[in-house]
């Protein structure tokens, strides 16, 4: 019996109002055991109720650590998920590491799973690990080692979001070495597999509409030759769009990625050098079109036209070369950062290349003279549906701090090198975020207010109040507000808007 989301409400109250701190610290045989997480529950109000559904979310994080020796310690991070906006999933377990489009609930996932093993100079971990590299606010050009999952994009917190990938950290801090600046040290991480980003699948509410194509196609009479004289007729052709996951690049050595950090601290300023090699963790899709034809001795034609479109994700092979420093003065707190990333990939608005007939009308009449012959599919060439392009990502920032008052603001730019192709990003896209937060009556009451502004044109406004009933339960009101042109990055979610409620329980 499926229990009513009123009643899952009431329970849930129930159980965090009455529920001490379970967090566990001790000591087992002279090793220390630290256990603590945090459970939550989530109901978003949907807007336009023309988009696709998002179900109640509940959300149980848990984290193990444990002091194996005097110098090992284990470490290990838990999910588990159900309902959210994974309404097209067919199957409850867990997520696979080789499929860019997939849905699973209820889920269950190891997040994080390392030895770390610390010396005095050295540090070495592994497992499958998350690394966080840059200095920016929520977009940072160095930070390359772990794909995202975009289930659930905007309301998930960065750390979240990312997918822990198996991998072998090294870093090396030597001291006393005189003519080494400060805190100097190298790190470098090998990732021996490539794990793919992780997208939702169709129908779900934060499938990207960029990659969804139209139901129809139409073709206007008189435009289109037939082969034995006379044109196409009007039609309206219909559509079906499949996503379909392709194998990952293959799990060898030449297939592997490292990433080297090099960092100091000199005059006040902490500073680093990136270098990485491997296959790109931001997402990009590929759209193949074949046209079929299905007999019908009723049809002008003697055949029914259709045309099914399969969007495929793409993985690419890119170097990456940056840098990062940040200063603080006073309040004030100064950040850059930028990459030089070769070979990206990007995707284009896949909506648009199939509603302009007359682009590609010498294709579809070559499909109407195979249809002719006999044949009953003949793909079609729409011409590039991604590039990959060298690209300059940077941005600056500054944050200040002021009697509790918390501001930030940033601007983020990426420079996409000789392109002539229209893609969903702009040659040269640039964003402005801002971050304004304060707390209030003794700090049980914080106020949160996030925007992001895209010159090419799309906002994106998310504010948020949080109240702290007690020290381990919080109750959080926010508003999701996203508007803009559907041919941009965060403007193709304009439909997207939400306001939600949510109870956690930290522990």
């Amino acid at each position: 019996m499926r229990t009513s989301a009123r009643g899952m409400w009431f329970a849930w109250m129930a159980l965090l109002l009455s529920s001490p701190a379970w967090a566990i610290s001790t000591t087992i045989g002279g090793r220390r055991v630290d256990l603590d997480g945090s459970l939550e529950m989530r109901q978003a109000f949907i807007v336009d109720q023309d988009t696709p559904e998002d179900r109640v979310m509940e959300v149980l994080r848990l984290n193990l650590g444990l002091q194996a020796t005097d110098w090992l310690d284990f470490h290990v991070g838990l999910v588990g998920m159900n309902g959210g906006p994974t309404t097209q999933a067919t199957k409850s377990g867990i997520y696979n590491y080789n499929d860019a489009f997939q849905t699973v609930n209820p889920s269950f996932e190891v997040d994080e799973a390392y030895f770390d093993l610390e010396g005095e100079e050295l540090e070495l971990r592994a497992g499958l690990q998350k690394v966080f590299w840059g200095k920016l606010d929520r977009t940072q050009p160095n930070d390359l080692l772990n794909p995202y999952r975009y289930i659930d994009p905007l309301l998930t917190e960065q750390a979240e979001r990312k997918i822990g990938t198996p991998g072998l950290l090294l870093g090396y801090a030597p001291h006393g070495v005189d003519w080494l600046p400060e805190e100097a040290q190298l790190t470098a991480v090998w990732l021996p597999m490539y794990v793919p980003f992780r997208l939702p699948v169709l129908g779900e509410r934060w499938f990207p509409p960029a990659a969804v194509t139209p139901d129809t196609f139409f073709i206007p009479g008189g435009v289109i030759p037939l082969p034995g004289g006379g044109f196409v007729p009007s039609l309206d052709v219909p559509i079906t769009e499949t996503a379909v996951n392709v194998p990952p690049p293959a799990r060898t050595l030449a297939n592997s990625g490292l990433g080297l950090r090099a960092s100091a601290y000199t005059a006040g300023v902490d500073y680093a050098f990136y270098y990485y090699h491997g296959y790109d963790v931001s997402p990009a899709m590929q759209l193949l079109v074949d046209a079929t034809a299905t007999p019908n001795p009723g049809s002008p034609l003697g055949f029914d036209v259709g045309a099914d479109t399969f969007l495929k994700p793409v993985y690419v092979n890119v170097d990456s070369f940056g840098a990062d420093a940040a200063y603080t003065w006073g309040g004030f707190t100064f950040r850059g950062e930028g990459a030089f990333i070769l070979d990206r990939a990007y995707s284009r608005n896949f909506s648009d290349l199939v509603t302009n007939p007359l682009q590609i009308a010498p294709q579809i009449a070559a499909a109407f003279e195979q249809f002719a012959m006999g044949a009953t599919r003949v793909p079609i060439d729409i011409g590039p549906t991604f590039v990959e392009k060298n690209t300059l990502e940077w941005g600056i920032g500054a944050d200040y701090t002021w009697e509790g008052w918390f501001a930030l603001l940033q601007v983020n730019q990426t420079d996409v090198f000789d392109n002539d192709i229209d893609l969903l990003i702009q040659n040269v896209e640039t964003r402005f975020l801002a971050n304004l937060r304060k707390s209030f009556l003794q700090d049980t009451l914080r106020s949160q207010l996030i925007g992001v502004y895209g010159v090419s044109g799309y906002t994106i406004v998310l504010p948020r109040l949080t109240y702290f009933l007690t020290d381990y339960f919080d109750v959080q009101l926010g508003y999701l507000l996203v508007n803009g042109s559907r041919n941009t990055i965060g403007g193709q979610y304009k439909n997207n808007d939400e306001g939600y409620v949510r109870l956690r329980l930290t522990f």
